[in-house]
């Protein structure tokens, strides 16, 4: 399906969904870093605004959609006491992986998640579009996307630096 002509990827901190691909599936994923070929709510809600840009607050802000994952997380923190469902700086807590929800939970969550970015999506490229914006899209389209999978490569490999 990832090799469809034409095909798009929209997603939110897209970065991170290419990476999972690359490291579970084994799919090269670089034709995803370009302009025409992806399209990350998270990258172009930074470039247009300063504050919060995580998904839970764009859902928030741009749909009726709600805080839709609100029951997974009451599950989490009811059935597994003092526990994260997202890792974090707090390593005292611990953390259950999407593994230990139950389906009800996750078939909401893997449903509504896409929908939440698709609209955010159609939200934000029409800002972006607007004329007064044209260096900011000038900006998301050809250093922001393109620079994804050089910035992919150094995280997964690393780089050389001369400590002299």
């Amino acid at each position: 399906m990832l090799d469809l002509p034409g095909l798009r990827v929209i997603g939110h901190n897209l970065r991170y969904d290419l990476t999972e691909m690359r490291r579970d599936f084994g799919t090269e994923i670089r034709r995803f870093c370009t302009g025409e070929a992806s399209w990350d709510t998270m990258l172009a809600y930074h470039l247009l605004e300063t504050d919060e840009f995580g998904l839970k607050q764009l859902t928030l802000r741009y749909t009726d959609l709600g805080s839709y994952d609100a029951p997974m997380h009451r599950w989490v923190q009811d059935n597994k006491g003092p526990g994260k469902l997202f890792p974090g700086a707090d390593e005292d807590k611990f953390f259950y992986g999407f593994r230990d929800i139950p389906y009800r939970f996750l078939l909401v969550y893997g449903m509504v998640d896409p929908d939440a970015t698709f609209r955010i999506y159609l939200k934000l490229r029409e800002r972006l579009e607007q004329p007064e914006n044209h260096l900011l899209k000038k900006l998301f389209y050809e250093v922001e996307l393109p620079c994804q999978h050089p910035i992919m490569d150094v995280e997964r490999f690393g780089f050389y630096a001369d400590q002299e």
